[in-house]
């Protein structure tokens, strides 16, 4: 038997969202302590991870306030925030018999991102939950210049994928956002045999015009593509798709999945990637030069998915599953 996911949409008031650990990161924009402040979180069960870099902007007032709140304070160096989550989780579940945790995503890196939901879903037994939670940005305009794609990686070193044979066919799985003409460049640098461009829909209709300006109208030329839309309301929607499309592909394709635009988009890709390891690659774009730091402030709603963990006898990863 094979690993699964049960995800749905989440819902903000169910009273096993405040119960659960939290983690968030403490960054630079003023949006890092939304969901932080929106829900009713026990100070022993939070996790706050510390940025070393980039404390600039709002950073000291995100920092002195999870101070105030008296959070479990962690360095994001590698192993710290793993043997802090490790260890609440244990806690937890030796106290009141299970585990569940929530990950606020919102200003998380692809990395810390991924080192977070995975570690999570390592330590989580069957029948726990995982709540991935997402605040959508207050949209600012964006700058229509083109932006040079700095540096590509896996997310994490477990979801990396593997080598393909050269005579299997290509898949991309794109997320976009409003970073102009980086979609195109990506198309460009992978030669996908077929495309699945993931259009976000959110809360404001200037973000949905931003985007499909940065993206040309979503027009990619002679290329084979389609458009896949996806709600943030709806991220359960998301997760099926994604999880559909690679399941369909994955035994005579090599995958990659790229998820730029919003971040919940990132933590669906990575959660579909871990269960069909090794035949699809979850990677990461830079795009900013370093020190080029922006301050985001929340649209203030919170978004995402609630995860409950079936795990198989032998271990290995397989399809998920989303009943509503």
């Amino acid at each position: 038997m094979s690993d699964r996911l049960v995800v749905r949409n989440l819902s903000p008031s169910s009273d096993s969202l405040n119960d659960a650990l939290f983690v968030y990161c403490i960054g630079y924009e003023s949006r890092s302590r939304f969901a932080a402040e929106y829900c009713r979180w026990s100070p022993k069960k939070t996790i706050a991870v510390e940025y070393s870099a980039g404390q600039v902007l709002s950073f000291d007032e995100n920092r002195t306030f999870a101070r105030k709140n008296e959070f479990v304070t962690v360095s994001d160096r590698e192993g710290f925030v793993e043997q802090a989550l490790s260890r609440a989780i244990s806690t937890m579940r030796s106290l009141e018999g299970t585990a569940s945790v929530a990950v606020d995503v919102s200003s998380m890196d692809r990395s810390l991102m991924s080192r977070v939901l995975l570690k999570a879903l390592d330590d989580l037994n069957t029948g726990e939950t995982m709540f991935v939670l997402y605040s959508p940005s207050a949209f600012v305009e964006p700058k229509s210049n083109l932006v040079p794609i700095r540096q590509s990686t896996a997310a994490h070193p477990s979801i990396a994928g593997q080598v393909a044979a050269p005579d299997l066919e290509r898949v991309a799985l794109l997320g976009v956002g409003y970073e102009y003409g980086v979609s195109l460049s990506i198309l460009e640098s992978h030669e996908p045999d077929i495309s699945f461009i993931f259009r976000p829909n959110g809360v404001d209709e200037r973000f949905k015009t931003a985007v499909r300006d940065a993206n040309f109208g979503f027009d990619f030329g002679e290329r084979n593509y389609e458009i896949v839309d996806y709600f943030l309301h709806d991220m359960a929607g998301a997760y099926d798709d994604i999880s559909s499309i690679i399941f369909a592909t994955k035994h005579n394709s090599s995958i990659i999945a790229v998820p730029m635009g919003p971040k919940i988009l990132s933590a669906a890709m990575i959660l579909a990637g871990r269960l069909h390891q090794p035949q699809v690659s979850v990677l990461r774009y830079s795009v900013a030069p370093g020190g080029n730091y922006q301050d985001i402030g929340a649209e203030g709603i919170l978004v995402g998915m609630e995860v409950t963990v079936i795990k198989g006898d032998d271990g290995q990863s397989g399809a998920g599953s989303k009943p509503r």
